[in-house]
């Protein structure tokens, strides 16, 4: 029901010579001064071992080439991805003088789009992103330039001495996925029978797939347990885009590809009742008793309602002290069972049998999933 028209891909480290042909694109005008950049280069990523040459003699890596995820970006292809590659020609005693120096352009074009310089060069992969909604259908290159600036201390300007070069062309064009619209009843999430706790609670973990384009983002979603809304946690466990929705949306991470749902579902006699995510905001319900985290120098005290717990800030030693509050004896859960009273810390071994202890770390922080 979801799924997306096939479209032609390229397969990472293969290369296909492709002879794009047919009338020229409209021209397209440089980047203008203040506009969003075109070029987002991420993080080097480090060279395994045959890359480095360090697992056998003759392993020593050495290819330079741009290579991407596709050969033809549709119009809700937000980002394009690209790696490009110095295998064999960046050292690392060099790198303070090396600039990657990428370009973007139209086929053909003599004028680029954008241009952008990366120094330093501190590995051989760097991975790239390219924003494909402010661009027009039509042909394109991504141009990737190793250059030299030994004595040159303006290391972010464009020019120096090339020692490499490699180029990758695409494609933009007007086409779209199909776009498949939320189902007016809902998605059914199925529970499984159990016979184990005939008329209990248990809480559920799932994902559930979203098609391009449906979703932005979790905020309307809600969850309908016989018809009924209840309380649910719905959070963006995969987009279909690496980074934003485009100009329109920036520093979000693209159309929802899958949502993470979490909830406690409820059995009758064995039988789980009926729940269906729904996308309709006046239909959220939000939990009667919401987890709240104080943070004082000493502690974090982390309250769902049902539990309440200590953990020190000092040393990190797991949870310290834990309370319990039962049904039957209302107020706050530290006014419950006292359950967990006393420090301890979770520690490895090694092999040399030296003990590394939890509670030594310097700093504890509190991380929402």
């Amino acid at each position: 029901m979801f799924s997306e028209p096939a479209r032609k891909k390229a397969v990472l480290g293969v290369i296909f010579p492709i002879l794009f042909m047919g009338a020229g694109p409209a021209a397209a005008a440089p980047k203008e001064e203040g506009a969003r950049s075109l070029i987002h280069e991420q993080p080097f990523l480090p060279a395994t071992m045959s890359e480095a040459g360090k697992a056998f003699a003759s392993a020593l890596a050495n290819r330079v080439d741009v290579i991407g995820d596709r050969f033809e970006y549709w119009s809700d292809d937000l980002n394009g991805q690209f790696l490009v590659m110095f295998f064999g020609k960046v050292k690392p005693e060099e790198a303070a003088v090396r600039v990657i120096q990428l370009e973007l352009k139209q086929a053909d074009a003599k004028t680029a789009l954008e241009t952008k310089t990366i120094t330093p060069v501190t590995g051989p992969k760097l991975p790239v992103l390219i924003s494909m909604e402010p661009l027009k259908p039509g042909r394109y290159e991504l141009i990737a330039r190793l250059l030299d600036k030994s004595g040159d201390p303006d290391l972010a300007s464009g020019e120096g001495k090339i020692l490499e070069q490699a180029s990758r062309s695409f494609t933009r064009s007007d086409k779209k996925a199909a776009q498949a619209p939320f189902p007016s009843n809902g998605i059914a999430i199925q529970v499984h029978r159990q016979s184990h706790v005939p008329d209990g609670a248990w809480p559920i973990t799932t994902g559930v797939p979203m098609p391009k384009g449906l979703l932005m983002d979790t905020e309307g979603l809600a969850l309908l347990e016989n018809g009924k809304p209840v309380p649910a946690q719905f959070i963006t466990r995969a987009t279909w885009s690496p980074t934003g929705h485009g100009q329109d949306h920036p520093g979000k991470g693209g159309y929802v590809k899958w949502v993470g749902v979490d909830f406690i579902a409820k059995y009758d006699k064995g039988e789980p009742r009926e729940y269906r995510l729904v996308n309709d905001p006046s239909k959220r319900v939000a939990p009667s008793q919401p987890l709240t985290v104080q943070e004082t120098d000493e502690k974090i005290l982390v309250n769902t309602g049902a539990i309440q717990f200590e953990i020190n800030r000092k040393k990190f030693a797991g949870i310290e002290k834990a309370w319990v509050n039962h049904p039957s004896q209302g107020g706050p859960a530290r006014d419950g069972k006292l359950v967990v009273d006393g420090t301890g810390g979770s520690f490895v071994v090694d092999e040399q049998f030296r003990r590394f202890d939890s509670a030594r770390d310097s700093e504890v922080k509190v991380r929402s999933r």
